[in-house]
């Protein structure tokens, strides 16, 4: 309970510089598989990334209310040494968006607290992460080369 108030301390100090990548792409419904498989192949990563079903990803990500995803795609750093991540997250209904954009933001703001001592070279990566929703998906890539994110998920959102 600690780590999660002090997870929600960080992030209201961090809240205006963090998300300078955050942006909304309109209503425009996206194949959130093929995005996300283009994002796991297209990118390079240091570390293997891994799949998480949804038990693992509620260990990661805060949802308030778990029952209106309606598809979550997450991938993590197998090893945790590196901030790498990727999730596309679709919820039921548009007007569930913000909670769940929300919660993301928190796992970025999570993903700071946690690797500011243990390997602070990440931090370059997770200050640059980007979280941009499209239609009713949420979009979160941690990586080293956020152009070459940002160019995907354009090629999918545009």
């Amino acid at each position: 309970m600690t780590k999660k108030i002090l997870s929600v301390l960080f992030a209201l100090l961090l809240s205006l510089s963090l998300f300078s990548g955050c942006s909304s792409s309109g209503d425009k419904e996206i194949d959130a598989d093929a995005l996300y498989s283009a994002l796991k192949t297209e990118l390079t990563f240091k570390d293997e990334l891994i799949d998480m079903d949804m038990s693992a990803i509620m260990n990661f990500y805060f949802f308030e209310d778990a029952n209106v995803i309606e598809k979550a795609l997450v991938c993590k750093s197998a090893s945790g040494a590196t901030a790498e991540e990727i999730a596309v997250i679709t919820v039921k209904t548009a007007a569930d968006i913000e909670d769940v954009k929300a919660a993301v933001e928190m796992r970025v703001d999570d993903l700071a607290f946690n690797f500011e001592n243990y390997v602070p070279a990440e931090m370059e990566k997770i200050e640059n992460a980007i979280v941009k929703t499209a239609g009713r998906s949420i979009i979160l890539v941690v990586a080293d080369d956020v152009d070459a994110a940002q160019n995907v998920i354009d090629n999918y959102t545009k």
